[in-house]
């Protein structure tokens, strides 16, 4: 399998080089940005700190996921929404099972103005994580949906990654064997485990971290490891148009060993960002091709180099990294081609996560150091159409 994974590292460096400055250049400045932190009420249930692990916006929604965690360290899985970014409330939240009770939502998608997340405990003999998905399947409450057991009982690592919603219903994507793992709703309110096809005999290890619908198809992304290619992960795209069957291809990786961490759909295409050597880079496709942008930020060594969150609105990206110059929000305004430094609202410590999210002109950030969670609105330098 990949060695790299996307694992929270944040920390707080001086950038003293930008990827495409000229050898001694002082790099530009962080784009400002005009934060304003927003207020997550307490959900029904009891008091506890709030985890806040994920966001996502679209119709004019946004959502934020994650748990509340007692004294005890008991947690249950907690959901907001909020029509503005500026005025929250909680949603209610309808566990199924025994590990549901206790999820800690890390996953958060959204069409059509409705959510659905991914949440996992651990438990069992083994103290491996239970994962189960959840959708606002026909109203206002998040629903723990139902599956044949746990969604981590399909995948040999364990890893389910994300859910996207498209117009066949959601799709769930996780690391397999040679190709994602897949678990598939056409209402949201069951998930069936999807065979995969793949024709590759020489991929020995698939990471699989995102997936998006786009065409009237699934886009999954990551990275696979081939017999006798050595350690180095290569990039990956897979297609599919149902779910089932998958297409690999390899996009362009100047730097060596790559990963496609996070996609999104905008521009009539795929449009990804992820890990390229020792620094982070975007791709996208247009009429098939696959392109690439100015590499940016460093990516460090070992597993803790990784994007956390990818925000999208028309051209303009955003993307959370954590790597050797700590934790850092870029932004592209033309789709991945040129990448700036953007301020933080606050800094935190190399056990942090983080999720950023963009629509209407307008960012959610949330931050979690594994003490106190924040989360912050702020317009977007440039409104995007």
């Amino acid at each position: 399998m990949a060695a790299w994974r996307p694992l929270a590292s944040f920390g707080v460096l001086l950038l003293l080089l930008l990827a495409g400055c000229r050898p001694g250049a002082p790099a530009p400045a962080p784009v400002g940005l005009d934060w304003r932190p927003v207020v997550l009420p307490q959900p029904a249930g009891g008091p506890g700190r709030l985890l806040l692990r994920d966001a996502a916006g679209c119709a004019g929604r946004w959502f934020v996921v994650g748990a509340v965690a007692d004294p005890a360290g008991n947690t249950r899985p907690a959901a907001w929404t909020s029509d503005d970014g500026l005025s929250w409330r909680a949603l209610p939240v309808a566990p199924a099972s025994f590990y549901g009770r206790q999820d800690v939502l890390y996953a958060a998608a959204c069409r059509d103005g409705r959510l659905a997340a991914l949440g996992a405990r651990s438990g069992g003999a083994h103290g491996n994580p239970r994962v189960s998905a959840w959708t606002q399947a026909g109203g206002v409450a998040l629903v723990e949906a139902g599956s044949a057991g746990d969604l981590s009982g399909g995948v040999p690592d364990g890893d389910v990654a994300r859910v996207a919603g498209g117009p066949g219903g959601w799709l769930v994507v996780g690391g397999a064997e040679r190709a994602p793992g897949t678990w598939g709703s056409a209402d949201g309110r069951v998930f069936h485990r999807w065979p995969v096809t793949t024709g590759e005999a020489d991929v020995t290890g698939a990471a699989v971290y995102d997936v998006v619908a786009g065409a009237g198809a699934w886009w999954a992304v990551g990275s696979v490891i081939r017999r006798g290619g050595g350690v180095d992960p290569v990039a990956s795209v897979w297609s599919s148009a149902d779910g089932r069957a998958w297409r690999r291809v390899t996009p362009p990786a100047p730097d060596g060993g790559a990963e496609v961490q996070r996609v999104a759909w905008t521009g009539g295409g795929p449009v990804a960002v992820g890990r390229s050597g020792d620094g982070f880079r975007a791709w996208w496709s247009a009429g098939g091709r696959w392109s690439f942008g100015d590499r940016f930020g460093s990516a460090g060594a070992g597993r803790l180099s990784a994007v956390r969150g990818f925000g999208v609105a028309g051209a303009e990206l955003w993307a959370v990294v954590t790597g050797g110059d700590g934790c850092r929000l870029w932004r592209s305004p033309d789709r991945g081609r040129s990448w700036r430094e953007a301020e933080l609202p606050a800094a935190r410590p190399p056990d942090a996560r983080a999720a950023v999210t963009a629509q209407d002109g307008r960012l959610l950030l949330v931050m979690d150091d594994g003490r106190s969670a924040g989360s912050w609105v702020a317009s977007s330098p440039v409104t995007v159409p």
